[in-house]
């Protein structure tokens, strides 16, 4: 009889511990399931979705599980209610919260970020027969089978749990609170295990846990730096928002910018020598999705005329310079003391724009000015960078246009490649392979200028290095984005960048900005040191470098500035094409961060599809300069220029005031004339913003395509 209870018990007791290891199989291959349709969606074979971390996707399924298990079993020990009360109602919202981002993702192509939930959380109802469609899937499917087997497994022990309810004591609640605590550390555990094995590397769409991301979100962690979603209230929503119906058509009308017929820049070297491309539009429906032709001839005439082979293959080195500016580059004192180096560069090798501008100016700068620059798209300055929040929205940059022409597309940078979600970015975006600091430590760079990475010097001379050898063993011409570091803010005083005494003396009462000044002097001696080194490398006579600062800074100088010069300092950053047979100058015409892309299509010469709304460098007007963010508007063409301006008698404290600026540099004027710009121009560039928000945020510059792969190796 006794052996006989015993034996029962034993049955009971293994008969529970099998349903609830059921339970939690369930709950947990419901989510596994999901991150399969994840990847069927962006169509890659298991060897991309392994290197876009699709493990780590399961691992912090699996901490999430532990997660929610660890808390209901907490709450038992505290409350004594059975935690399957509280495990299933988390286990479903945890569910829910996967198959919603899966299906948002599947129709989209974008991650479900809060700001849509608490946005759109009362649309479930009407979209309810699009995400039944969109369902419809053997993944899908089967997830929901296995969440309906958890939810039966649940019930089963919810039951057993009221008839053999007693209130927990003693030892049994000792034992509910060591489980609890055990379970939690398991699922921290797991949480970290990923940045543990490859620290930065979460962050990729197959390996965030959804969840997390919206908590994430929430409380504004250093990783979401930039990706804040309070321009969530410029989305359409209600009746107090301007829906755009198609606002990729004010882009286009940007891009098609109409500058009339005077011409305002003199003598402007190599000025409207671009080819003009015939850009077919391959769909009405989608403005900016066109096919680039340019034909070889005008291509090889365009190269010959930059010192170039006509013919033979070109490589393309873009070289972002950390916070540079255009007036420490180009003011009459400050240049033979800061860049004197770069200076005797660009008097034998470059051709310098001086009007350059760049609408980086937000937090995310250096990936908003990196997005403008390759993928010739304003960057999204009325909400989070896109390189943080939008990583898969669907447009054409530069490395990718360049990939599918046979280019090995690279990108390097002595930082971490996973900070601000670049990595993934670029590789949904056409970059193939990755050089960041743990390659140049490697490599035996060593030395560090401030807290973001490796010295400039020792990293450039090692990406030139790097850059030879692959065009060696490749056969392929290679296109790089290089960016460099040792500029970074905080901008403090370093023994490489010794500023001359006398400029000490004035620069007293402003510690940042001799900080600046010292981090600059010395970025130019490793500007210099590359570019001589450069010049004798076997790559040099093929090579075109495109120069220029990812973004300008607000760090204040220690002269006079009026308002408007203070402005212009804010976007202004040089751009300059060097090679070794370069012709020299200074081109004075306007141009912009988004005109480099298609200017380095047509000297290359490659023909393809773009979604850009640059115009190029060297076609006489480039694109006008505009920014918005907040109650700041700012707009500039080759003839006319809008500030918004302090004005205390204004609602929101400024007031747009506009200027005639044709044949002049407005950074280097103390007085401008009073100018207008028509109102309907006026009325376009105060939306502008919106629809580039509006175009980014919804996916809608290019219509549904198979996403980029990414790559195996």
């Amino acid at each position: 009889m006794r052996l006989n209870i015993l034996h029962s018990r034993n049955n009971r007791k293994s008969h529970h511990t099998l349903t609830h290891l059921f339970t939690i199989v369930s709950l947990y291959s419901s989510l596994v399931i999901l991150r399969l349709q994840l990847k069927a969606d962006m169509e890659l074979d298991w060897t991309q979705a392994l290197a876009g971390q699709i493990i780590y996707g399961w691992i912090n399924d699996a901490a999430a599980v532990m997660t929610i298990g660890g808390l209901a079993w907490l709450i038992q020990a505290m409350t004594g209610i059975s935690r399957w009360v509280l495990f299933v109602p988390l286990g479903i919202v945890l569910w829910l919260a996967s198959l919603a981002n899966v299906l948002h993702f599947k129709y989209f192509g974008l991650r479900l970020d809060w700001w849509i939930v608490r946005l759109h959380w009362r649309d479930v109802g009407m979209v309810s027969g699009s995400a039944t469609d969109l369902g419809a899937t053997i993944a899908v499917v089967a997830s929901i089978v296995f969440i309906l087997a958890f939810l039966g497994f649940s019930l089963i022990h919810v039951l057993n749990a009221r008839s053999n309810s007693k209130s927990l004591k003693g030892t049994l609640r000792l034992r509910r609170y060591v489980h609890s605590v055990m379970v939690l550390l398991s699922a921290v555990f797991l949480w970290y295990l990923p940045i543990f094995i490859t620290p930065g590397a979460p962050g990729m769409i197959l390996s965030d846990q959804i969840v997390m991301i919206w908590w994430g979100e929430l409380t504004r962690r250093e990783y979401f730096i930039g990706a804040s979603d309070l321009w969530r209230s410029a989305l359409p929503n209600g009746k107090d928002r301007k829906v755009l119906d198609d606002p990729t058509e004010l882009l286009a009308w940007y891009r098609d910018y109409d500058f009339n017929t005077t011409v305002c820049s003199k003598n402007s070297a190599l000025s409207g020598i671009e080819p003009r491309d015939d850009r077919q539009t391959k769909d009405p429906a989608w403005p900016l999705m066109q096919k680039l032709h340019i034909q070889a001839d005008e291509s090889g005439k365009l190269r010959k005329q930059l010192g170039y082979p006509e013919k033979k293959p070109m490589n393309v080195i873009i070289l972002f310079v950390e916070s540079m500016r255009t007036f420490e580059l180009m003011h009459p004192e400050l240049k033979r003391i800061i860049f004197p180096n770069l200076h005797r560069v660009l008097t034998n090798h470059g051709l310098l724009f001086t009007q350059a501008y760049s609408s980086a100016l937000q937090a995310g700068q250096t990936v908003r000015g990196q997005f403008s620059t390759l993928c010739s798209m304003l960057p999204n300055n009325l909400g989070a960078a896109s390189y943080i929040a939008h990583t898969t929205v669907r447009l054409h940059c530069l490395q990718e246009y360049l990939q599918k022409s046979g280019y090995h597309t690279i990108w390097m940078n002595s930082f971490e490649s996973t900070y601000h979600s670049k990595r993934q970015f670029e590789i949904l975006h056409g970059t193939e392979s990755f050089y960041d600091g743990k390659y140049f430590r490697k490599m035996g760079i060593s030395q560090e200028i401030g807290d973001w990475g490796l010295a400039d010097q020792p990293f450039l001379l090692q990406c030139l290095k790097t850059l030879e050898n692959l065009y060696k063993q490749n056969k392929k011409p290679i296109f790089a984005n290089i960016l460099t570091i040792s500029s970074h803010h905080p901008h403090t005083v370093i023994p490489e960048g010794r500023l001359p005494d006398d400029l000490q003396s004035e620069l007293l009462d402003h510690p940042e900005y001799h900080g600046y000044l010292s981090r600059l002097m010395y970025v130019d001696k490793a500007l210099e040191s590359f570019f001589d080194a450069f010049f004798q490398s076997s790559i040099s006579k093929n090579t075109l470098v495109v120069l220029l600062g990812d973004h300008s800074t607000p760090v204040k100088p220690h002269v006079y500035l009026t308002d408007i010069q203070k402005i212009e300092l804010t976007f202004r950053v040089p751009v300059a094409l060097i090679g070794l047979n370069m012709p020299t100058g200074h081109n004075h015409d306007l141009v912009h961060q988004i005109d480099i892309a298609p200017t380095v299509a047509r000297i290359t010469g490659v023909t393809g599809d773009i979604s850009w709304v640059g115009r190029g460098l060297l076609t006489g007007n480039g694109s006008p300069f505009v920014y918005q963010a907040g109650d700041r508007l700012y707009f500039r063409d080759s003839q006319q220029a809008c500030y918004s301006l302090p004005d205390v008698m204004a609602p929101l404290g400024t007031s747009l005031k506009c200027y005639d600026v044709c044949g002049i540099d407005p950074l280097w004027e103390d007085e401008l004339n009073t100018g207008q710009v028509s109102q309907e121009i006026l009325d376009k560039i105060k939306m502008l913003y919106l629809a580039n928000l509006q175009s980014i945020a919804l996916n809608r510059i290019l219509p549904a395509q198979k996403s980029q792969n990414i790559p195996k190796n």
